[in-house]
């Protein structure tokens, strides 16, 4: 009975001090306009019109400054990290990530260059959340040095066309070709010193044939050939010379 009372005591405790936590707010930086509302879960500060959205931290820096219309994100959209820099910015159309978004590092080095247009759009993809799905363009990825890491090309959210990713040291790490997101003839793979390691053959998606290597006085010997058939192996031929 003693145990019971004492478990239902602290529930209660908790219970209270969860209450205590939701109900109170913080003192409202001076930047936080009057009218701006505070979001306990985020413990963040949010004002919006017809016109614009502002979200503060908690401390007051910004958060993130967007426009918007008829309720929809439309024209300028940036967003901060803690430490005042940019984290990314970019435009919108009518809810539509439109034209060049930059993502940053909070260093301020970019991370990424990302192209998007309202359309060709994967529906799937831009129901969840609205931010992907109609990537379209060139894309550029950084390591946090200013080396490139990958480039390629999107079409309607997938991969599209030449696909490449290097090493932190420059090197090419693979090339991987695509038709609307499905791997399509040859793709390669090489180590950190860029020596072929193994290439592999697609059609339509489907792996047809995997060559690996292995290196003798630094010249690429056949190690094995393996053969598929709807992604399933089906012959492997070794080389031992």
């Amino acid at each position: 009975m003693n145990y019971f009372i004492k478990y239902f005591s602290l529930l209660v405790l908790l219970i209270y001090f969860i209450n205590c936590e939701r109900l109170y707010v913080p003192p409202r930086p001076a930047s936080v306009f009057k009218e701006a509302s505070y979001n306990h879960r985020f413990r963040q500060w949010r004002y919006e019109d017809n016109q614009k959205e502002i979200i503060w931290f908690e401390d007051g820096k910004l958060f993130r400054e967007a426009k918007k219309e008829n309720q929809l994100y439309h024209g300028v959209y940036i967003q901060y990290f803690r430490n005042g820099s940019i984290s990314q910015k970019g435009n919108y159309d009518q809810g539509y990530r439109v034209g060049e978004w930059v993502y940053y590092f909070p260093n301020g080095k970019i991370y990424l260059t990302l192209h998007y247009l309202k359309f060709p759009i994967d529906k799937n993809k831009f129901v969840l959340n609205g931010e992907f799905g109609n990537e379209n363009g060139p894309y550029i990825r950084y390591y946090d040095n200013g080396q490139v890491e990958e480039m390629g090309t999107y079409y309607a959210g997938s991969f599209h066309q030449k696909r490449i990713r290097f090493y932190k040291n420059g090197k090419k790490q693979f090339e991987i070709f695509y038709n609307q997101g499905k791997k399509n003839g040859t793709a390669k793979f090489y180590d950190s010193e860029e020596r072929l390691l193994r290439e592999e053959y697609y059609q339509n998606d489907l792996l047809e044939k995997l060559i690996s290597y292995r290196f003798v006085n630094n010249q690429p010997i056949i190690n094995f050939i393996s053969f598929y058939k709807d992604n399933q192996l089906i012959n492997i031929d070794f080389r031992n010379e």
